[in-house]
């Protein structure tokens, strides 16, 4: 360790080294906020941190709409950054890190109901009930799913391939687990896919669910969607259909997914593994290897269960 560390030099050699690994645009805009916080204290040294300065420097800067959830970034991305430092030897300990959170107001997400289900179905588009019965289908997450092209469908398997780590440009596009998985789609679903695919011509880079099929904006090279376009129009669907709007985003339709399958008798070890989270119950890892030539018949089954509540 060598000395002390001031708070620009943290900062600057914090965010180079997150540049080198690509950031999403969501993530840097976090880590930014962050970086506005340590700065507001006032302080020019990191030992001269005090854990009631992340309040005091929040009250300053933070705009009083700001919800509990958004201050609470602010101080999740701060403490991150000075635990790097702790971790590449650069300070000695964290002087925020029993900084308490806020305590959020905001309603917990929820999961929509079979009946809810049927009601954005028949009211949506055709292209939106695809991709809204698509999420629900795949328990996929809002960017598992938005930034998936034709080379990851593999319609001879009946599977959707989401890669673990991989990266578009700086744009990290891989799951959030960054291990790799196969969504299993039912027959259904996959006959909707490939009609889909041989209407727009897609090519293999192309996005499964691009913003010219919706006529609507897009980010990137113009082709993927802009991530707040599913939720708009989920919501704007809900609305239309009179359904409670609260604790409702396009995750909710993961979890919707999920309880649907319980409620049709699936074990949550199953669920479990197509959610794609990282360890389950007694610890084992998720993720089958490459060297499992087989499919999980209870897997399948359950697909198939969902399939045919979905598209029936």
């Amino acid at each position: 360790m060598n000395g002390r560390m001031g708070m620009g030099e943290l900062i600057a050699a914090h965010r180079d080294e997150r540049e080198q690994r690509g950031l999403a645009p969501k993530t840097r805009e976090q880590d930014g906020y962050g970086y506005r916080l340590l700065r507001a204290t006032g302080a020019e040294w990191i030992d001269e941190l005090e854990p009631d300065d992340a309040y005091r420097a929040l009250a300053q800067f933070a705009p009083k709409t700001w919800k509990p959830r958004t201050r609470n970034i602010c101080i999740i991305k701060a403490v991150s950054t000075l635990s790097w430092a702790v971790k590449r030897n650069r300070i000695p300990t964290n002087p925020w890190a029993d900084v308490d959170l806020y305590e959020e107001d905001e309603p917990d997400r929820r999961a929509l109901s079979a009946e809810e289900v049927t009601q954005i179905v028949d009211a949506s588009n055709p292209r939106w009930r695809l991709i809204f019965s698509t999420y629900i289908a795949t328990l996929c997450r809002r960017d598992e799913l938005r930034l998936r092209v034709w080379n990851d469908f593999d319609a001879p398997a009946s599977a959707l391939k989401l890669p673990g780590r991989k990266h578009r440009g700086k744009q990290r596009i891989g799951t959030k687990t960054k291990q790799s998985r196969e969504c299993i789609l039912g027959p259904r679903l996959v006959r909707k896919l490939l009609a889909l695919r041989e209407l727009d011509s897609g090519e293999l880079d192309e996005p499964i669910f691009p913003s010219r099929m919706l006529h609507l904006k897009s980010v990137d090279d113009g082709l993927f969607l802009s991530p707040s376009i599913p939720r708009q129009m989920l919501l704007r669907v809900c609305r239309k259909c009179n359904i409670d709007t609260t604790g409702v985003d396009i995750h909710s339709l993961r979890c919707t997914g999920a309880t649907l399958l319980a409620d049709l008798g699936v074990g949550l070890d199953v669920i479990e593994r197509m959610l794609g989270h990282g360890l389950i119950g007694r610890g084992h890892s998720l993720v089958l290897t490459r060297y499992v030539k087989r499919r999980d018949p209870a897997t399948k089954a359950a697909t198939e269960k969902l399939d045919e509540l979905l598209f029936a």
